[in-house]
């Protein structure tokens, strides 16, 4: 006769089978977590102690610490600072750096407001911000894309060569650089973003602004060399600017620049409300009052007596011109 028991008895030794292959899976992911944190750790105290092997003349971590467990791995420092040997230094509140475990490719970053900026030359910077994140991936070719992104950012500059300290605010800050082949491209957004001097002067109006562009042939930026704008070339997608007002405009067309550092391009250029503009930016230059009406003057004439227009901007070799009449010249990068 055949046991009753045998079919209960070999689905219960199954059970306790995946109940213990469980419990060793979680035993072993915890010691390899807790492997790599000490590693982490070990690093990170290597880096504070010898900021060196960074190119740093000094780190600071206060009281760094590795968390994350279970399915985060990141490193975290009550006050972070850095100066390079340049003379650039650099402060702000708690770092957090955390990496998923099930996409090790990706970190994201946070840093806790205020901070502060000090230049080589006594250029400085302090600013406030409610958020502040940076987000990095790689890829089989080194990193494959940047990412800053901070809101209700405050700032008052000095700078050593202006007389004028800054104050400069905007809602909504972001920065964006991706390899695209060999390509490098970025895209900027500021909302609300507004300049004034330390008396209360407005230097800039609210405006929010974005740019989309790409570089050709620089993605080596990504690998940490430096930008390259003399003997370059490229495409501006978009670049448009909004006033508070209501005000709109956008350029968009590829572009070089030269060995000498001359822009060279052919651009597409949006208006609208072709007096409002002139009526503002007459406000903000007032010794170029004069110019600013002469150039409304002729884009309501290729608009054809419309308060919107579209045209094409040429710049050869710094030279500016709008159907065939010189508006100014930019000067070599």
């Amino acid at each position: 006769m055949q046991d009753k028991t045998s079919a209960p008895s070999s689905a219960s030794r199954k059970i306790r089978r995946l109940g213990i292959a469980v419990v060793l899976v979680v035993i072993l992911y915890s010691a390899g977590w807790f492997f790599v944190a000490s590693k982490i750790e070990a690093e990170l105290d290597t880096r504070v102690a010898n900021p060196a092997s960074l190119g740093l003349s000094e780190l600071i971590c206060e009281a760094p610490k590795v968390e994350g467990f279970p399915f985060l791995i990141g490193a975290t420092c009550a006050r972070s600072a850095l100066t390079t040997k340049s003379g650039l230094s650099a402060s702000a509140g708690a770092a957090r750096v955390a990496a998923r475990i099930y996409a090790p490719t990706s970190a994201v970053a946070e840093v806790d407001s205020p901070g502060a900026v000090t230049g080589p030359d006594g250029s400085a910077a302090q600013a406030t911000w409610k958020m502040l994140r940076a987000g990095v991936s790689a890829g089989l070719n080194g990193l494959s894309s940047l990412s800053l992104t901070g809101t209700d950012i405050r700032s008052g500059l000095r700078l050593a060569q202006s007389p004028v300290d800054l104050d400069v605010g905007a809602e909504e800050g972001q920065a964006h650089l991706r390899r695209v082949d060999r390509n490098l491209e970025l895209a900027f957004l500021a909302r609300k973003l507004t300049m004034s001097s330390e008396t209360g002067e407005v230097l800039l109006p609210e405006i929010s602004t974005s740019l989309e562009m790409r570089f050709d042939d620089q993605a080596d930026v990504l690998a940490g060399k430096p930008l390259r704008l003399r003997a370059s070339s490229g495409t501006i997608t978009s670049f448009k600017i909004e006033t508070g007002a209501g005000l709109f405009g956008e350029l968009s067309g590829d572009f070089d620049i030269d060995e000498d550092g001359y822009l060279n391009g052919k651009f597409r250029v949006k208006l609208d409300d072709i007096d409002g503009w002139k009526t503002q930016l007459s406000a903000l230059f007032s010794d170029a009052g004069d110019s600013i009406s002469a150039v409304a003057a002729l884009l309501k004439g290729l608009a054809k007596g419309d308060e919107d227009v579209k045209v094409t901007l040429r710049i050869d070799r710094g030279r500016i011109s709008l159907s065939m009449i010189p508006l100014g010249r930019i000067p070599p990068l």
